[in-house]
């Protein structure tokens, strides 16, 4: 593992840390409840950001309810 890589993880460990994540998981929560509608999701995106909730959080979120794309194979 590279130096810059220890050092995002130790980083993104330190904010895991400190941030309330009783309320990250219901940033999150209500961000997987909007995406099964229809309404936009990004009020959903930023409270959950604001409340230090990780990109990877999010998209694994978002894939929970839309799964992941795969392209079709042409051949």
């Amino acid at each position: 593992m590279k130096k810059v890589e220890k050092e995002q993880i130790k980083i993104l460990q330190g904010v895991r840390d400190h941030r309330n994540n009783k309320l990250v998981q219901e940033k999150l929560e209500n961000l997987k409840q909007a995406a099964k509608g229809t309404e936009n999701l990004m009020p959903y995106i930023t409270d959950a950001i604001r409340e230090y909730a990780s990109i990877g959080e999010i998209m694994a979120t978002l894939k929970e309810v839309f799964g992941e794309y795969r392209e079709d194979s042409i051949f």
